[in-house]
């Protein structure tokens, strides 16, 4: 019996109740002044949404188009403060600044994007107009933010774990009932590497949209990434043999250990931290006695949690798998992001 179900569906209610606010024009609604695409999920993180906003980017980028990214920089030290993570004077290499979804972003994209963290999207879209001059607006995590309007409303849906417990916040993890799909006007149903038969998931988001065009993506393993040396890149293989500890503080663990096994990495043990963890000095010291205590020749982690590491001594070499994302059908969704 879960206590706090009350209360799930009294949020979910409320936020029923503030989407048909916005619907009828009683709340008011803000244009970007560009082309604005949103990416965003139904669940309190865990659906795989950086990689995905990575990959859009670089669709616009390699059509000869800049886009900015706006994004909230959710676990930042300051999180009213604007920050410009990344733009013409290079990027803020400072997590508790930018915070850690933002750098990772800029690390890879590079200068393929403009990146502003600043929970208010409205106002740091015109500073990047005025600033930057950008082409689009990519809306990192804005689904629910329903201030601004957007030409495309993309959904990530994780196949792993679609809507978890079927309850909203506090009871699950839900932000929106599953009644919310309606809004999207694309669904990408993301970690199907790991998933099993999709058309349960597919049957039920066609009752709640039926026209809804949905996409398949998948979670690739492109290599690994010493922490002593981001340029570098070691080959899948040069890490299956060695005994592996794997840690993370990320809001879907297990879908990072399957994603690792779908690879042949098997870690012996895998300490997971809160979503979003600052290492402190203490927590770094745990994780190099866990890796002692099993005899672990090599660490793992995500590059969300390499760009919270910079500098810190583990004794034995610690990687970020460097994971990419391969959408299906791809000239479909290419057309899709293209079109407008």
């Amino acid at each position: 019996m879960n206590l706090l179900a009350p209360f799930g569906v009294a949020y979910g209610a409320a936020m029923q109740f503030r989407s048909w606010l916005y619907d009828r024009g009683l709340l008011s609604q803000y244009s970007l002044g560009r082309k604005t695409i949103c990416v965003g999920n139904l669940t309190v993180g865990g659906t795989g949404k950086t990689p995905v906003t990575r990959h859009i980017a670089e669709i616009f980028a390699n059509a000869g188009l800049r886009p900015c990214i706006l994004t909230r920089g959710y676990g930042r030290r300051e999180p009213s403060r604007r920050v410009v993570v990344s733009g013409p004077d290079g990027i803020i290499e400072n997590s508790d600044l930018s915070g850690d979804e933002p750098l990772e972003l800029a690390r890879e994209l590079k200068e393929k994007a403009i990146i502003i963290a600043d929970p208010d999207r409205v106002a740091a879209a015109r500073f990047a107009i005025d600033q930057f001059a950008p082409d689009l607006f990519l809306l990192d995590d804005g689904f629910q933010h329903l201030r601004v309007t957007r030409d495309l409303n993309l959904l990530l849906i994780d196949a792993t774990n679609p809507f978890d417990n079927d309850y909203p916040l506090p009871a699950g993890t839900l932000r929106e009932c599953p009644r919310a799909i309606a809004r999207a006007d694309a669904i990408l149903i993301t970690r199907t590497e790991i998933a099993g038969d999709l058309q349960p998931l597919k049957d039920s988001i066609r009752r709640h949209n039926s026209r809804v065009p949905i996409f398949e993506a998948a979670f690739v393993i492109k290599g690994f990434r010493p922490l002593a040396n981001r340029q570098a890149l070691v080959n899948a293989a040069e890490i299956v043999g060695p005994k592996v500890l794997a840690f993370c503080g990320i809001a879907n663990p297990k879908a990072f250990q399957l994603l690792l096994e779908k690879y042949s990495v098997r870690a012996a043990e895998l300490l997971v931290f809160d979503d979003h963890q600052r290492y402190s000095a203490s927590q770094i010291a745990a994780i190099r006695a866990a890796a002692k205590k099993i005899g672990a020749d090599a660490l793992i982690t995500t590059e969300k949690d390499a760009v919270k590491l910079s500098g810190s001594d583990f004794s034995i070499p610690c990687y970020s798998a460097r994971i990419e994302v391969a959408v299906s059908p791809e000239a479909a969704f290419h057309r899709l992001l293209l079109a407008f």
